[in-house]
């Protein structure tokens, strides 16, 4: 099967760039997009006929390219209305869908999230040109390395190649290039639960869930930089830059309280029973062993009754010191989750059943972040943000800046975890446009990737960055004529 222009016979037609959309310092006529999850038109989970065509890069291709808000197939497709969920298969011939969101009543704001059924993964062959290299979970090395085929996405879409894929792209010889890269890169090693390599020097040796080092990031950066000039030296180019996503909805929708969740169920009087148990066997281990610091012996594991709603979930933390029950076997290693720390939203449904309640089924170090690596994978967004910045400065007026690292600091405005403070948001022609999982929410029910309105939101942000950097003049995006997140009732 052919599934690119490069082994076939038939050229396809190439879009022309609409006069109202004009830069007067690059070229837009063969633009083309590489990234991962965040462009490859992802929603609720799954890639889908219907998300795909409202993805980062086919809003902004028919902005510029004309009115129609789906006119043309830029991406790879799909057929499947309920897709692939890429969170809950654990391989492409499964068959679970899109998540969903079900509200009991049309009046509130309190909802569950459910699967349905969808289809086994696999791209269709192109109606068009491709010009949306981007694919879910695709992290840089996924381009640069020849032979790599760690990313089933792109392996499914460009079949076995020894090449390295951002070949692909750069065989346009496209006149304009965006890049969002660096992204995945960092929350695949996030949403593992900072399980992996924080430092990976080595592109043979890195697997999902491990953090490039920061040279590393840099010399790929270039080399994919690189590449679009070798195959076209009079290319631009706009970079994304990496925003906070430790406030995205996946790690603050699920707050550190297992309150809700456990009260006024047969869960809580067995909770205290295991708590005053854990208790008295932590207590009996210090009486034996006075010597031990106070300062370094854990704290006890407290739902006292006056302080319902402040009982956090219990987690797992390998960083807590030893200690023994009365057979000479270690105790877990669990303590209350704190305010600030992110509980990740694939836990929730296990929350009023089977996790987070008792020392024995506490939350793993894969299921949420401590305070210690939020403030890593801060410093991490920080330098690769920094290189990003670096590589625009240093590129003569080549590359733009799409910094949506600050955009969405000022959507967050006014959250406070601790507090337990909502976001500002904000408002578009009259209308909120809030960074959460509602109804005026930007997210799908994944709690990472954005719905239609919050993809148009991302594609002003790139025309802003195009009409600054190289002197445009293409309109904005109308955000109010797409559409948010599906919500369901529950009778429904």
């Amino acid at each position: 099967m052919c599934f690119l222009t490069l082994g076939c016979d038939y050229t396809f037609p190439e879009p022309s760039v609409d006069d109202k959309a004009k830069v007067t310092d690059a070229d837009l006529s063969k633009s083309v997009f590489v990234g991962g999850t965040l462009f490859s038109g992802l929603q609720d989970g799954a890639l889908t006929t219907k998300s795909i065509e409202n993805s980062v890069p086919n809003i902004f291709f028919n902005q510029i390219y004309g009115d129609s808000i789906a006119e043309m197939d830029f991406s790879p497709k799909v057929a499947s209305e309920n897709g692939f969920n890429i969170f809950e298969n654990q391989s492409l011939t499964s068959n679970i869908g899109r998540y969903k969101l079900v509200y009991p009543t049309p009046d509130t704001a309190d909802f569950t999230r459910v699967n349905t059924l969808g289809d086994p993964f696999a791209y269709q062959s192109p109606s068009n040109a491709t010009y949306n290299f981007s694919f879910p979970k695709a992290q840089i090395l996924d381009f640069t390395e020849a032979n790599r085929n760690a990313n089933p996405f792109l392996a499914d879409f460009f079949g076995n190649t020894n090449r390295p894929m951002i070949n692909e792209a750069t065989d346009l010889a496209p006149t304009f290039f965006v890049l969002n890269l660096g992204f995945e890169d960092l929350l695949a090693y996030a949403i593992n639960g900072a399980e992996g390599n924080q430092d990976q020097g080595t592109a043979a040796s890195h697997v999902y869930g491990d953090i490039i080092s920061e040279a590393l990031f840099e010399a790929k950066l270039n080399e994919v930089i690189n590449a679009f000039y070798a195959a076209n030296p009079n290319a631009k180019g706009a970079l994304m830059n990496i925003p906070n996503f430790l406030n995205f909805p996946y790690f603050i929708e699920v707050r550190f309280d297992i309150t809700p969740y456990v009260i006024k169920t047969p869960l809580y009087n067995k909770l205290l029973q295991k708590a005053n148990m854990y208790n008295n066997e932590l207590e009996n281990y210090y009486l034996q062993n006075p010597s031990i610091p106070y300062e370094q012996r854990r704290t006890a594991l407290d739902f006292a009754s006056d302080r319902q709603y402040n009982w956090g979930i219990l987690v797992t933390d390998r960083d807590m010191t030893n200690a023994n029950g009365h057979n000479g076997q270690p105790l877990p290693k669990v303590r209350h989750a704190e305010r600030d720390e992110r509980i990740f939203i694939s836990t929730e449904t296990k929350l009023n059943k089977s996790k987070g309640h008792f020392p024995e089924n506490a939350l793993s170090e894969s299921e949420y972040l401590k305070r210690s690596e939020l403030v890593l994978i801060k410093n991490k967004i920080s330098a690769f943000n920094q290189i990003i910045s670096n590589v625009v400065a240093q590129s003569n007026g080549k590359l733009s800046l799409v910094d949506t690292h600050t955009y969405f600091e000022t959507l967050y405005d006014g959250l406070d975890l601790f507090l337990n403070k909502r976001a500002d948001g904000i408002v578009v022609d009259g209308v909120l446009f809030y960074p959460g999982i509602e109804k005026n929410g930007i997210f799908t029910s994944d709690g990472l990737n954005l719905n239609p309105r919050g993809n148009a939101l991302i594609v002003n942000k790139i025309i802003e960055s195009l009409n600054s950097g190289f002197n445009g003049n293409i309109p904005y995006v109308n955000v109010n004529a797409f559409s948010g997140t599906e919500i369901h009732l529950s009778d429904n």
